[in-house]
């Protein structure tokens, strides 16, 4: 028999609302509105938030979920030479999901995919004895989602969530035990539309909210604003872009950009000569269009760097959007460049 729609409302919120993600019916969907991450988390601290925030639904399914009772006949061949058990072998099974709950096992199969695919990228150097334990992990959480077991059935819905939970808490580990070795508090990407608005990479640092923040220039960034020069643009824009090429060259000719340049609040300016490796990274990403590139730089920087928190500064629209997509925090510059200059 299915459940009414009250019983459902009143499962997942009483459960998923303690995990951090509250999952709400809307009709026959579900829709999950998920609470906002620290806004200056790492990114392992992130993974590990998206980590509960998939958790929670699901957790939710297995408290909805029923055990059904189910006989089988005997091998009677199983049995020579004693005396068998009289009556068929009572066994137990999962009862299937109501649709609603079907779909949003789907739904969180989909998350966890998405989620092993960005924790994967922590651990490309991981050792043999890791590699083993990590797929083996990836392989019980699957089974769990999939089957709501592992090696057999539990004997509660209780049992399920301890156990469940345990394989959680085994990815969580994981994660706390990234090696804090090269990791910077804050990393800020810049993109071109960021320097465009404020040209002067010392004021810039003033207008955000942190102290010691690297400032990372990808060499996508440098090849735009080179670009953009030669285009057909208006006057206006064409000044813009004039100032923050002379305040940026100005900036870099101070010091050694590779290494790093002193700027107020006690941040640094580094360039970023390296271009990012695409075999890794999401599959939407494409290396021929300039947000994407420095995307990827933004994405890979927070594989090196799991420990610190990693954004991009952006103005631009479009770019803020893709970020979302990408799992990447976003920040604006104010406008300060004066067009009556």
């Amino acid at each position: 028999m299915l459940l009414g729609a009250s019983f459902f409302r009143r499962i997942v919120y009483d459960w998923s609302g303690v995990r951090g993600g509250l999952w709400w019916p809307l009709g026959s969907t579900f829709l999950s509105v998920r609470k906002p991450m620290d806004s200056n988390s790492s990114y392992a601290s992130q993974m590990k938030d998206r980590l509960r925030n998939l958790q929670s639904p699901f957790v939710a399914i297995l408290r909805a979920s029923q055990l059904e009772r189910y006989s089988e006949k005997r091998n009677p061949f199983a049995y020579l030479g004693t005396n068998p058990p009289k009556g068929p072998e009572i066994k137990y099974r999962w009862a299937k999901l109501p649709p609603e709950l079907e779909r949003e096992q789907n739904q969180v199969l989909k998350d966890f995919e998405e989620w092993h695919s960005d924790f994967c990228r922590l651990f490309q150097n991981a050792t043999k004895d890791e590699e083993m334990q990590l797929k083996k992990l990836y392989l019980d959480m699957d089974s769990w989602i999939k089957y709501r077991m592992v090696s057999g059935i539990p004997r509660s819905a209780d049992e399920a969530v301890a156990l469940f939970g345990g394989t959680c808490d085994q990815f969580s580990k994981f994660l706390d035990n990234i090696d804090p070795t090269n990791n910077s508090d804050t990393i800020f990407v810049v993109d071109t539309s960021a320097i465009i608005d404020c040209p002067d990479i010392s004021q810039m640092t003033s207008t955000l909210d942190t102290i010691g923040a690297t400032l990372i220039i990808p060499s996508t960034t440098i090849s735009e604003l080179d670009y953009l020069k030669t285009g057909k643009r208006d006057e206006s824009f064409r000044k813009r872009l004039t100032s923050a090429i002379r305040t940026l060259n100005e900036t870099i000719a101070k010091g050694n950009v590779l290494e790093g340049i002193p700027l107020p609040n006690g941040s640094i300016l580094k360039m970023l000569a390296a271009e990012p490796d695409f075999s890794n990274l999401p599959k939407w990403l494409d290396p021929s269009i300039n947000d994407d590139r420095i995307l990827a730089a933004a994405i890979e920087l927070q594989r090196k760097h799991p420990l610190s928190y990693v954004a991009v500064l952006a103005n631009d629209i479009n770019m803020q959007n893709k970020a979302k997509l990408a799992g990447i925090p976003t920040k604006k510059v104010p406008d300060l460049f004066d067009d009556a200059a």
